[in-house]
C-alpha cells in the first residue's frame, strides 16, 4: 500500500537512493526501518525502481506481517522486481515464510528467522540488490529487540531510518556505531498518509479474502504430516476408554488425547480453567495438561509446507475429525493436499470470508 502519487517526496530521499544504487557491494542488502505511516513502503518501491533501472537484479522482502503486500498476512514475503512498480504487490511472488500472526509481538523468533531465510533465498536466487521492508514496531523493548536482532543476524550493508522526530534515536545510537553498517537518516514526508486501525484491518481482511477466494475443505490425517507450533501429534494417543474417563474429569467432551512424556494433551469441545487442568493432570499422572478447545481454534491460520519445508499457502483450521484423527482444513484449490508434508500452527483466527475473529495468546496448543 504505497503512496507514490499522493506524497511529496523529500529531496533527501532521492539523494539517498542515488547513493545506494550507484555505490553498492554485491549483494547490497538495504534494511528500512521506521514507525508506522512514515513512508517506508513507498521508499522501498522507489529504491527498487531505481535499482531495476540501473540494471540490477532486485528483490524485496516484505516482513510487515500485518500489512502484507507480497504474499498474504501472517507471512514474510519475498518478491522479485522485473520492472518499475507503483506498489509492492506488483512484485513477482517468489517465496514466503509463515509467522502465523499479524503482529510481531510475541513472535520475535519466527520474525527474525523468517526474514533471514528470505534474505538467504534472495541471494541464492541471484539477487544483486535486496531491500528489506519492516514493520512499524520500533518502540519499547519488543521493538528494540526485533530491529536490533534482525540487523545483527542479517548484517545488511546499509540501513535507512525514516523518522518524524526522535522516535528512532534509541536504535540509531547503537546502529550508527556498527562499523560495517552504513546508516542513512531521512525525514518522513509531511504528506505521508496516516492509516487508522480500521483501515489496516480492512486491508488485511481484503488480503485474506483473496487467499481463500477459491478454497476447498479437505481432511489431512495427523499421521501423514509433521506439525509445528503445537503439541498435537507429538505424543502417544490414549485408548478410547481413557478418553471417556478424561471427559468425565474435564466435564466436557474430549475428542482426542495424547501423552507426550510428562505432558498431557486434550482436544476438547469447550475450554476449561486452570484448576480443572491441574486436577486432570494429578489424576492422569502428568506434570501439565495442555488443552486445544475446538471452540477457540476455529479459523486458526495454518502454514502449509511441502516436503522441502517451503511454504505452499496459508490455510484455515475448521475442525478435527476424531474418528479418522484428521485436521479439517480450508485451503486454496490450487494446492494439492498430497503435497502437504508440514503444517505450522499460527495464533491468528480468520473466517472463511476473510473477516478476522481475533488472536490467541502465544499459549501452548
Amino acid at each position: 500500500m504505497t503512496g507514490l502519487l499522493h506524497m511529496e517526496i523529500p529531496h533527501s530521499w532521492e539523494d539517498c537512493i542515488t547513493q545506494l544504487v550507484s555505490d553498492f557491494h554485491k549483494p547490497q542488502i538495504v534494511f528500512v526501518i521506521g514507525a508506522p505511516d512514515v513512508g517506508k513502503t513507498t521508499f522501498c518501491c522507489m529504491l527498487a525502481n531505481a535499482a531495476v533501472e540501473a540494471g540490477l537484479s532486485t528483490m524485496i522482502i516484505d516482513s510487515d506481517v500485518g500489512q502484507s503486500d507480497i504474499g498474504p498476512p501472517t507471512t514474510i514475503g519475498l518478491g522479485r522486481v522485473h520492472r518499475t512498480i507503483g506498489d509492492l504487490s506488483e512484485a513477482e511472488y517468489v517465496a514466503g515464510f509463515f509467522v502465523g500472526h499479524v503482529s510481531p509481538a510475541g513472535h520475535l523468533l519466527p520474525m527474525v528467522v523468517g526474514t533471514k531465510l528470505m534474505v538467504d533465498k534472495a541471494i541464492a536466487n541471484g539477487a544483486q540488490f535486496i531491500i528489506v521492508d519492516t514493520t512499524g514496531l520500533v518502540k519499547g523493548l519488543v521493538g528494540r529487540e526485533l530491529k536490533l536482532q534482525k540487523v545483527r543476524l542479517i548484517k545488511p550493508t546499509s540501513l535507512v531510518a525514516i523518522e518524524r522526530g526522535r522516535e528512532l534515536l534509541h536504535l540509531l545510537v547503537v546502529l550508527e556505531r556498527l562499523k560495517w553498517l552504513r546508516v542513512f537518516r531521512l525525514d518522513a514526508p509531511a504528506t505521508a498518509r496516516q492509516r487508522d486501525k480500521e483501515t489496516r484491518k480492512s486491508h488485511r481482511e481484503h488480503k485474506f479474502r483473496l487467499a481463500f477466494k477459491d478454497a476447498k475443505e479437505v481432511e489431512i490425517p495427523l499421521s501423514e504430516v509433521a506439525l509445528l507450533n503445537t503439541w498435537l501429534g507429538s505424543g502417544v494417543p490414549v485408548h478410547q476408554s481413557f478418553i471417556a474417563y478424561l471427559s468425565e474429569l474435564a466435564e466436557t467432551s474430549v475428542v482426542h488425547a495424547e501423552r507426550c512424556d510428562d505432558i498431557g494433551l486434550l482436544v476438547i469441545e469447550e475450554n476449561i480453567d486452570e484448576i480443572s487442568r491441574k486436577w486432570i493432570a494429578s489424576r492422569w499422572g502428568v506434570n501439565d495438561v495442555i488443552t486445544i478447545p475446538l471452540e477457540c481454534i476455529y479459523g486458526l491460520v495454518l502454514g502449509l509446507h511441502d516436503a522441502n519445508g517451503e511454504l505452499l499457502c496459508i490455510a484455515l483450521l475448521v475442525g478435527f475429525d476424531a474418528s479418522s484423527k484428521s485436521l479439517r482444513v480450508l485451503m486454496p484449490s490450487s494446492v494439492s493436499p498430497n503435497d502437504v508434508a508440514l503444517i505450522v500452527f499460527g495464533r491468528h483466527r480468520v473466517n472463511p470470508d476473510g473477516t478476522e475473529i481475533g488472536s490467541l495468546s502465544s499459549q501452548a496448543l
